[in-house]
């Protein structure tokens, strides 16, 4: 019997007297991860704060130690502990522990070799680190993650890295191999970085075209291509998602809000000056006509005119109700129909994974295939490395699938805790280092795992024959 089985009962009993309009939806949540550690509050769903909230019950909730164990206060106190102590090194005596690499080792004069192999400026391929912020650094704690996001983001993490990017990268694509496979930087065609101020007027800050058709159009790395544009994939992603998912929900607010809508026009002494039958026919007009003609023509049709006439005459002499009337019956149409007409392959892309959850409602994985967690999962991309993405799904595999499911009451009374006492470890001994070190400009001894980008040299180096770029060999 795990731990949350224990205290079930006890859980409910204590909630009942509580919060009695909860009771019936202690069990609720769809996660067993959340139902096993989070109290019974409102938005049990939240995971990112669970940590904070589990090291505070640590902290302040009397609790008498297990015979052989230790209470959670105990637990926290040891983990941060050794946490502060133990950042030191990778903060301070051995930055590279943060990023190491097997195949840089072997093929320390390769630069394709180094650019698979390299964790910082590669796509990551046998390197790792021993080091918590390398882990939590940028995507946050894994141990606060669900399993199934965990999944999602690195399946998307690898169609970009390991699909995309190689593809697109070693078939020359907007001639990438100009330019570092991993680089937030921008460049010229030459593969030097291009400058940045050139392009800017240095009295008003304003662009400058001039400087611009000097130096030539501006280029980026193939990955940071990839960053851009699956941001905009990700949020139609995400609207797509949502209403499929979750329509219903969203139809019924909808109407409330219509309610809402109706009432501020009818309410207030009609200060609005539209009346409620102007709400409803702003947006029977603008949904019916103008996405349809759009739809089937691909040309939008304006309608700002065609608004603005229809109230004109049957609301004459008042003109803020015209401006409303255009804004229910054109402007916000257009701009959706703008948005919708960049996101289709987002808007598309959880369709699959719906259809099979109606098409198999008793498998309930398929609902945990989330499209717009899988195509934004680079979206840290850069800053974040290829090694923070491989070591924090290694680590959230490891504390939220096996550990989970073999030592699930450990897991539920420990792992947030864990989590905290980590991130406060690390936390503490950065800012201690900073103001007793690093604000003298005290670096540590000069030794080759001082310096982090000493591990792997040549992955940031271009490919193309003929680039010339400084601390890189001209490749063949």
């Amino acid at each position: 019997m795990d731990f949350y089985e224990k205290n079930a009962d006890k859980l409910k009993e204590k909630t009942h007297s509580e919060f009695p309009e909860q009771t019936d939806q202690i069990d609720d949540c769809p996660i067993e991860q959340v139902r096993l550690t989070v109290p019974i509050t409102d938005e049990a769903e939240v995971m990112d704060i669970h940590g904070h909230i589990h090291a505070n019950m640590a902290m302040h909730d009397e609790e008498k130690r297990p015979k052989g164990g230790s209470t959670r206060l105990q637990f926290f106190l040891i983990v941060f502990i050794t946490s502060f102590a133990y950042y030191i090194i990778p903060n301070f005596f051995f930055p590279s522990i943060s990023a190491l690499s097997f195949i840089c080792w072997i093929w320390p004069n390769s630069i394709t070799m180094q650019q698979i192999g390299s964790g910082t400026y590669g796509l990551g391929i046998g390197s790792f680190g021993l080091d918590w912020s390398t882990v939590a650094g940028f995507l946050g704690s894994p141990l606060a993650t669900p399993g199934f996001a965990i999944i999602n983001i690195f399946l998307g993490f690898c169609l970009v890295m390991y699909v995309l990017v190689p593809k697109s990268y070693w078939t020359n694509t907007y001639e990438a191999k100009r330019f570092p496979i991993y680089s937030p930087l921008v460049y010229m065609a030459n593969g030097s970085q291009h400058d940045v101020n050139a392009v800017l007027d240095q009295k008003t800050f304003k662009f400058s075209q001039a400087g611009y058709d000097q130096l030539g159009q501006i280029n980026l790395g193939i990955l940071f291509v990839f960053a851009y544009g699956l941001s905009f994939v990700t949020l139609a992603a995400s609207l797509s998602h949502v209403s499929l998912f979750h329509g219903r929900e969203i139809w019924s607010q909808t109407k409330e809000a219509l309610r809402l809508s109706i009432f501020t026009c009818e309410g207030f002494g009609q200060q609005l000056q539209l009346p409620y039958w102007g709400v409803l026919l702003a947006a029977a007009l603008a949904t019916l006509y103008a996405s349809d003609w759009y739809y089937h023509c691909h040309n939008e049709s304006g309608l700002n005119v065609i608004t603005e006439l229809i109230i004109g005459y049957m609301y004459s002499g008042r003109p803020l109700a015209n401006v409303s009337y255009k804004t229910y019956g054109y402007i916000s149409m257009a701009q959706a129909i703008a948005f919708l007409a960049d996101f289709k392959l987002g808007l598309l892309s959880p369709v699959p994974i719906w259809a099979l959850s109606c098409m198999f409602p008793s498998k309930k994985w398929i609902k945990l295939i989330n499209m717009p967690i899988i195509l934004g999962a680079s979206g840290n991309m850069p800053p974040a490395r290829s090694v923070n993405y491989i070591m924090w799904f290694v680590m959230g595999m490891l504390f939220n699938i096996v550990v989970y499911r073999r030592f699930k009451g450990w897991w539920a009374r420990h792992n947030y805790v864990l989590s905290a006492a980590l991130d406060a470890g690390v936390a503490f001994m950065a800012i201690l280092t900073y103001f007793a070190l690093g604000i003298k400009d005290i670096n540590g001894i000069e030794w080759w795992g001082l310096d982090l980008d000493k591990q792997c040299p040549l992955a940031n180096c271009p490919t193309a024959p003929g680039i010339k770029v400084d601390n890189c060999p001209l490749y063949d």
